[in-house]
């Protein structure tokens, strides 16, 4: 299924590709001012997602884009999962160079997860700021941690 997906999206784009250019354009710019401005978790990731599926319309909204990153970023965990249990396997005609390189390889992506992750925990959601009343730059840890906790 996918591998029929990506020939339509290849040869539609090659068709219509002085047409997308400036949408595309403006769809990674709102990407990134999205992930600059309201979600800096996703920036570590940006690179490791799969551009086919970051191709929007300029005009999505925050709620639909952050969805659309929250998903590819699931698929990218799951991605990796799948993918240390392969690197735990040292194969037989494998050279220790070429695993080592498979190993570095795995060990810069789940990198980039952990990255992703913390950023969830340093950006308290403009959302939860507005919910309880307080500009972002009056939280202190504790409260963050304790609106999170829960009681």
């Amino acid at each position: 299924m996918s591998d029929i997906r990506n020939a339509v999206i290849t040869s539609a784009m090659r068709y219509l590709n002085e047409y997308l250019k400036v949408s595309q354009a403006a769809g990674r710019a709102r990407i990134e001012r999205f992930v600059s401005q309201r979600a800096p978790r996703y920036r570590p990731i940006l690179k490791r997602m799969d551009e086919t599926k970051l191709t929007i319309p300029p005009e999505i909204s925050d709620k639909d884009l952050d969805l659309l990153l929250h998903k590819q970023l699931a698929e990218l965990e799951n991605d990796i999962l799948s993918e240390g249990q392969e690197v735990m396997n040292f194969g037989k005609s494998e050279s220790p160079d070429r695993y080592k390189a498979r190993l570095s390889s795995y060990l810069e992506k789940v990198d980039d997860i952990k990255k992703s992750q913390s950023g969830r925990l340093c950006f308290p959601s403009k959302s939860g700021s507005q919910y309880f009343g307080k500009s972002d730059s009056t939280w202190t840890r504790w409260e963050i941690h304790q609106r999170r906790a829960g009681p």
